[in-house]
């Protein structure tokens, strides 16, 4: 409708980036809206605001809905049925208030802590979860309010009877994160805006029928600067009311369906899984690059690259890494590496690539790790999971020069960062999803192993564990052949008084490492699988999914693990008390991972678009 006050005649105006207020404001109040807005917080200029004509309608109640919730735990929800008695000068409700004032507990100065949630913890002891949480604190905000028509007071309204419908209706201003890299992050807070709405409509019938039974929901309207287009996942899972999560998490290249892309085209191309599956069976691999006659694998610092592992008096892992070979920087990517001191030489093609098990399952993502994180790094490739690591060269480049190389290899290698640099993640450049973890004591490593495998749905897959090289993150094959079994004895020191002919001899295609087997207790292969066993326990005590057939490691009884692993949990939580303020944040941040992990992520809602 046309209006000479340059309103348009409209009853109610829903407003974004509002953030002019002492100019707007007054305006319109002199035009005759009233209205409700979000507070100005955390030094953030612009807000969300709902204001409709004070002669057409009154406020029953309104509740702010503070995104950054999702990483921090609070939610803030059931503050605004209040009859919009005790707003104050931002025209929120006064238990609203409350909830702002209970939001800011916990935080630092934005400005010398970047806004980062205390959640009860000491800042040396972050949230595994913390590299997620801090993608999700944006200070985006909305608002939403429940109004009600009055009764008519002159003929042009209608006729005055005390019958006349008061109709009410839930009106919502929401504005969400605007990177378009960062879609998991608006799809999450239209997925938590729909659910609040949902609860806010729901509470305002509710108190109209002065009843606390089931009654229709309050009609919903829903406007706001989404920062998405037609189409997108925000767009449908709004309008149509649900949409694949998966495909815009940050590790979604992963969950597409029959390796398809985005674009429907295949993925089999550039996915190093899809052409291989260099199995070991019912044994352990041994590597040398130095033993002598007497041993079969020689000293364990000849084996660069292999894990020592010892266990101290509490059961914990304490593997010292081999310095003798920088991996990142020796290997290469081809099936012709050169081996190490025989640079002359190269290594044959060891035989035919088994096509790999596809599954259905969750994705095996592939991780790029920081310089710090070189111990977690050989964790996840004895567990068969694609990792690698940051160069020296690029550590160097990205602490003493500035220059985060790493950034651009996640995006061009299509990785996951991993990192112990919480620096990393105030970066704009910084890639979605980048993961933060707390590696300054074992425990910590270990929880974050965990963490790490259930917050990208990673399914443990036995069949793969010991298939990657731990020094370079190569594939290990099968060497067929005696001649080239010969070679690889002999490129990799193997001993002079064992012959590789009627041995399973493998071998890396990156670095060109050689494996053969070996039972012995004291050997770095016996030490290797215990590893694998132990990394596997700790998995199962931490509830990561297992799929396919246990192989070598059918030892392990899955079911006694689990059990285990949920009394260690029920006795932590009991030893935790009251304190649950980490937990609640934790449990808050777990569940929007849950979220990017479900195919039809839903809401009640039946919106139609206004596009």
């Amino acid at each position: 409708r046309s209006s000479a006050d340059g309103t348009g005649g409209f009853d109610v105006l829903c407003l974004q980036e509002h953030d002019l207020p002492e100019l707007v404001d007054p305006f319109l109040s002199g035009l005759g809206y009233d209205r409700v807005r979000t507070p100005r917080s955390d030094g953030r200029a612009d807000r969300c605001a709902v204001f409709w004509r004070a002669s057409k309608y009154e406020l029953v109640g309104s509740d702010v809905v503070r995104f950054d919730d999702l990483a921090d735990g609070v939610d803030n929800g059931g503050g605004g049925g209040g009859g919009g008695k005790g707003r104050g000068d931002d025209g929120v409700d006064g238990e609203e208030r409350k909830g702002a004032a209970k939001e800011h507990r916990g935080f630092s100065n934005p400005k010398k802590g970047g806004g980062r949630p205390n959640n009860g913890r000491s800042s040396a002891q972050p949230s595994p979860l913390s590299g997620m949480a801090r993608s999700y604190r944006r200070r985006n905000c909305a608002v939403m309010c429940c109004l009600r028509q009055k009764l008519p007071r002159s003929a042009s309204d209608g006729p005055a009877s005390p019958t006349f419908p008061r109709r009410s209706v839930c009106v919502a201003s929401a504005h969400l994160y605007w990177h378009p890299g960062y879609e998991y992050v608006k799809l999450s807070q239209s997925k938590y805006l729909a659910d609040r709405l949902d609860d806010f409509a729901g509470r305002m019938a509710r108190n109209e029928k002065g009843g606390s039974g089931p009654c229709p929901r309050t009609p919903v309207i829903l406007c706001g600067d989404f920062n998405s287009k037609p189409g997108s996942v925000v767009h449908r899972f709004l309008s149509t009311g649900k949409a694949d999560a998966r495909r815009v998490a940050p590790w979604h290249r992963y969950y597409y369906e029959d390796g398809e892309n985005e674009n429907g085209e295949s993925d089999a191309a550039d996915d190093d899984d899809a052409g291989t599956d260099a199995r070991i069976d019912d044994s352990v691999v041994s590597s040398s690059n130095g033993a002598s006659d007497s041993d079969m694998i020689g000293s364990e610092t000849d084996v660069p690259g292999l894990v020592r592992e010892e266990k101290t008096e509490n059961g914990k892992i304490n593997d010292a890494p081999n310095q003798s070979l920088n991996a990142e920087k020796t290997a290469s990517s081809s099936a012709g590496a050169l081996v190490k001191g025989k640079d002359d030489r190269k290594l044959p093609s060891y035989g035919p690539r088994r096509c790999s098990e596809r599954s259905d399952g969750p994705p095996q993502v592939r991780y790029l790790l920081d310089f710090t994180l070189n111990r977690f790094t050989r964790w996840l490739r004895i567990l068969g999971i694609d990792a690698t690591l940051e160069t020296v060269e690029e550590e160097r480049a990205r602490t003493k020069e500035g220059n985060i190389i790493i950034f651009d290899r996640c995006r061009a290698e299509k990785r996951t960062l991993v990192t112990t640099a919480a620096k990393l993640l105030l970066r704009k450049d910084c890639p979605p999803g980048t993961y933060l973890i707390n590696a300054k004591s074992p425990d910590a490593l270990e929880a974050s192993l965990v963490q790490l495998l259930l917050t990208h749905g990673v399914a443990l897959r036995p069949s793969k564990f010991l298939t990657r090289c731990v020094v370079c993150n190569g594939n290990i094959l099968d060497v067929f052949g005696e001649e080239h079994k010969r070679r690889v004895f002999a490129q990799n020191g193997g001993p002079r008084n064992l012959s590789p002919d009627n041995m399973k001899v493998y071998a890396c295609d990156g670095c060109g490492q050689g494996y053969w087997w070996n039972e012995r207790p004291t050997s770095s292969a016996s030490r290797v699988k215990n590893m694998a066993v132990r990394l596997f326990s700790l998995c199962l005590r931490g509830g990561v999914p297992v799929e396919g057939e246990l192989r070598m490691f059918d030892f392990v009884n899955v079911e006694d693990e689990r059990r285990v692993g949920e009394e260690e949990r029920r006795k932590a939580a009991c030893d935790a008390g009251g304190d649950a303020g980490g937990e609640r944040g934790d449990a808050r941040m777990a569940e929007v991972v849950g979220w990017l992990k479900n195919k039809e992520l839903s809401h009640s809602f039946q919106f139609r678009s206004s596009y």
